[in-house]
């Protein structure tokens, strides 16, 4: 999109939009009907561990980020 339009050309805003309002929520939709949602959950139980630490591993990452931007600022 940006090769295609300047960046201070009123398309340019129009085309951000769309692209944000249209093709996020149908690629995440599209992703979501990829998943079945039996395997899901049992991927979740048998994997516990796994998927704690992962989710453990980005919280702390997100504070560690957190931390560091609020000190500089």
């Amino acid at each position: 999109m940006n090769a295609a339009v300047e960046p201070h050309h009123p398309a340019h805003e129009k085309l951000g939009f769309f692209a944000k309002s249209l093709f996020i929520p149908c690629f995440f939709i599209t992703t979501g009907f990829l998943i079945n949602p039996r395997d899901f959950a049992d991927s979740v139980r048998y994997h516990f561990p796994l998927v704690a630490a992962i989710i453990g591993a980005l919280l702390v990452g997100k504070g560690i980020a957190a931390e560091i931007a609020g000190r500089k600022c």
